[in-house]
């Protein structure tokens, strides 16, 4: 019984003792973690660093774990917890009680009944408290706030690495779109078709040339028009009906690109004028990211003035009048194609219908060909 009680005070002393390491161990580690995520924030106010939040978030995290692992390593052994115990006044007495128990000689029971003495006048609590370093938390604190202030400020860089990234992901899209073209004419074995492939993997290397959103979309018009042209002086029929029906389908693509793009650049710049900055904040991408895609130079201006203006009454004034005028410049296109009967649908239209339900995937182009040679224009679709 004796025995049981002095181990399971030393079993306690030892809890303590482990919590003590495991929050010394802690503290460091998270100072390191902070000060790594606090130099990656600073980059990022300098050098476009997309993945900047998910690597200080990371930082942090592992030198959470590296903290609590280390403390848990770094926990002392029973015998340790014993002489930890002895060194508040007690001539080894409880280490020597617990490296003698089991034994039942008349030293072994005086020296667990001078332990138990011992036991009973220690309080744990008192004891053993949590010792908290001033200078360290005082260190941690100071470069927390650092990082906080860091992370708090807003910076053009940072909404260029948004704008880069975001540009490469649309990139990498459009390789995929022709990746997949070159799939559907890699069993036409013609000399044409080896000389459209070439021309595609030509259109592929301009597209990892891109470096702005009015570049890609340049790029991506300039692409689609060789195509239809190389298309129209194709002898192969296989080979030119299977060009012209993606063509068209991209060119659709694209003008239904722009229209959704500039439709959400209205909504939102129009739910801005009242709304919360979050709001405000999503106007400010959509309109900037529909001027930079259309080489507007005077609205992404209006559009980088108001945001930088802190998103003030007059600035939201100016920047409407020129969104205003890209609208205007966009219905007159849309008028023009009206009135001059022309649209990306190639072929003599005779009707327009709207497509309701999922498509027939496997046979898409069937069904795209089938309607073309009817002269029916599927123009929307609400799946």
């Amino acid at each position: 019984m004796a025995d049981k009680t002095i181990r399971k005070f030393v079993y306690k002393v030892r809890r303590k003792l482990r919590r003590q390491k495991v929050f010394g161990a802690l503290c460091s580690s998270l100072f390191a973690g902070l000060l790594v995520a606090a130099v990656i924030s600073g980059v990022s106010l300098c050098i476009p660093l997309y993945y900047a939040d998910m690597i200080e978030l990371v930082s942090i995290g592992i030198s959470v774990c590296v903290g609590v692992i280390c403390g848990i390593y770094r926990t002392p052994s029973l015998q340790q917890a014993a002489l930890a115990a002895d060194a508040l006044g007690y001539q080894e007495k409880i280490s020597t009680a617990l490296y003698l128990q089991g034994k039942d000689d008349m030293f072994s029971r005086l020296q667990r009944k001078d332990a138990l003495d011992a036991v009973r006048q220690i309080e744990i609590r008192k004891a053993f408290p949590l010792k908290v370093s001033k200078r360290k938390i005082g260190s941690l604190v100071l470069i927390a706030v650092v990082f906080a202030v860091s992370c708090m400020v807003d910076s053009p860089v940072r909404e260029t690495a948004k704008q880069q990234h975001e540009l490469r992901r649309e990139v990498k899209e459009e390789i995929a779109k022709v990746n997949k073209v070159q799939k559907k004419i890699k069993d036409v074995s013609s000399k044409e078709a080896k000389q459209l492939d070439k021309q595609l993997e030509q259109i592929k290397e301009e597209l990892t040339k891109v470096d702005s959103q009015e570049s890609l979309q340049k790029t991506k018009e300039r692409s689609v028009k060789k195509l239809q042209q190389t298309a129209q002086g194709l002898k192969d029929s296989t080979l030119r009906n299977r060009l012209q029906a993606m063509t068209e389908q991209a060119q659709k693509e694209q003008e239904e690109q722009k229209r959704n793009m500039a439709e959400d650049a209205a909504k939102a710049f129009e739910q801005a004028k009242d709304g919360s900055k979050k709001e405000k904040d999503a106007a400010y991408e959509k309109v900037k990211k529909y001027a930079q895609m259309n080489g507007n130079r005077n609205l992404e201006k209006k559009i980088q003035d108001y945001k930088d203006s802190g998103y003030s009454d007059a600035d939201y004034v100016r920047a409407g009048a020129a969104l205003d005028e890209a609208m205007e410049t966009l219905l007159k296109e849309y008028k023009e194609n009206h009135e001059n009967g022309t649209s990306t649908f190639r072929a003599d239209e005779k009707y327009r219908v709207m497509f309701e339900g999922i498509a027939c995937w496997p046979y898409l182009r069937a069904t795209s060909k089938g309607l073309k040679n009817r002269g029916i224009n599927m123009v929307t679709t609400i799946y």
